[in-house]
């Protein structure tokens, strides 16, 4: 190989094991559970769908503002045509009165037409309906990005705990393999029975499989969490958060909390918009009873050939007047109107509802934490049992049989503190999502 190839060679390798090393690090996704909140908002599936139809609703808002405006058209034409003088109505000189085929005539004409509404109250109503059900649409959209940051924030706290499971669970087999060590070692000196050995054992083989199933309950909750951010199965993403870092976060007055979810909460904005855009739509039915006065005019030139054309116009007002239309127009008044009232209700049910979800979740919070001080303080008092049946069993005065119910009882409450730690973390993000604070999360 010559040096010129084996340069090109190293480059190319160089090259290729750096876009590796960039496609690895794009993969990487470093998320405290408010950047997944907040990536979920912006890319996962629904929230990007919802959006997606907020635009289209602003589309239909802005055809509806085209009644609104001059419709400008141009026109050409250049043909032929034929006339039975019978079809004129009128007995012309010097023509069959049955009627005679004359022509071809020639026709050409170049002619621009503009028509305007100078007044529809109408068009304006719906118009004005139809930016409310726009600015609906937006809130709308604003809903289900709450809800897909919500899932997302839900499967980051789960990932959370079974990360803290599987940490559980391998300090479990540490402390069991411990144990079996020391059964085996005082048996080795002749002051154990083999049957202490077969408890340690069994007890490790126990904590080994909790640990297996721990894992890939692990694996299961980062597939969910990717699924929820919008992100591939194999993109990898670190948690910066931990369980415990909770629990010093402190809880905001209930009439604090419900006055910011009023405000924040988007159930209730899409609620109100709801509301404006019935009560938009009611007024647009009920001014399809007034009068439309618009203009119209059209200006040209025509002939029979292009060198004799002539100009020619025509220019007007138009008022028209609706006087029976079958009841159609009362009608929509009463089908807009009942569906004013429904989205009044609706409201004011979405406003109940946002101050028992702030109240609720309040509720959980301070509750967690009274679960996680009585789940702390028996993990303490587990660690303390087994360490003294640890001592006992090492000074001989018993067997492991203690020990193994001392460890049982501090795996379960590893477990109890594990899920203790994830149930405030849960009712924080209740919390938040319950004042529509979601995004705000650190």
């Amino acid at each position: 190989m010559t040096p010129l190839r084996s340069i090109a060679l190293a480059a190319a390798l160089l090259y290729g094991a750096g876009a590796h090393l960039m496609a690895q690090a794009d993969s990487i996704h470093s998320l405290s559970l408010g950047d997944a909140a907040r990536l979920a908002a912006r890319q996962s599936g629904t929230a990007l769908a919802a959006r997606y139809r907020a635009e289209q609703a602003h589309g239909r808002a802005r055809e509806s503002r085209s009644a609104l405006l001059p419709q400008v058209s141009a026109n050409y034409s250049d043909g032929e045509r034929t006339f039975n003088t019978a079809s004129f109505g009128l007995q012309l000189p010097g023509f069959d009165p049955n009627g005679e085929v004359i022509g071809p005539v020639r026709t050409v004409d170049f002619r621009g037409r503009v028509v305007a509404n100078l007044f529809d109250p109408a068009a304006i109503g719906r118009y004005r309906s139809a930016a409310a059900a726009a600015s609906g649409a937006d809130a709308d959209a604003a809903v289900l990005t709450n809800q897909a940051a919500s899932s997302a924030a839900s499967a980051y706290v789960r990932a959370l705990r079974a990360e803290a499971q599987v940490s559980a669970r391998a300090a479990d087999s540490s402390l069991a393999a411990e144990l079996l060590g020391i059964a085996q070692r005082q048996l080795s000196a002749g002051v154990g029975v083999a049957l202490d050995v077969t408890r340690a054992r069994a007890q490790l083989a126990g904590t080994r499989a909790q640990l297996i199933a721990a894992r890939s309950e692990r694996d299961r909750a980062r597939l969910d969490l990717a699924r929820a951010l919008g992100l591939t199965y194999d993109a990898r993403v670190v948690l910066r958060d931990s369980l415990a870092a909770s629990d010093s976060v402190a809880a905001p007055g209930g009439t604090e909390a419900v006055a910011a979810a009023m405000h924040d909460r988007p159930e209730l904005r899409a609620a109100i918009a709801a509301t404006e855009t019935a009560r938009r739509a009611l007024s647009a039915a009920r001014a399809e009873r007034l009068p439309t006065l618009g203009v119209f005019g059209d200006d040209g030139a025509t002939s029979n050939s292009y060198t004799h054309l002539l100009n020619t116009y025509t220019y007007g007002f138009q008022l028209t007047l609706p006087v029976f239309e079958g009841f159609r127009t009362s009608a929509r008044v009463q089908q807009q109107s009942a569906a004013l009232h429904e989205a009044q209700a609706r409201q004011r049910d979405v406003e109940l509802q946002v101050a028992t979800d702030v109240r609720s979740a309040l509720l959980d919070l301070s509750t967690s934490r009274e679960l996680l001080g009585a789940a702390r303080e028996r993990l303490a008092l587990g660690v303390q049992e087994v360490a003294q049946a640890r001592e006992r069993f090492r000074a001989g005065v018993a067997g492991n049989a203690d020990v193994i119910t001392a460890q049982l009882n501090l795996d379960s409450a590893r477990s109890q503190y594990v899920d203790a730690l994830a149930a405030l973390e849960t009712a924080r993000v209740a919390l938040a999502r319950a004042q529509g604070r979601l995004m705000e999360l650190p």
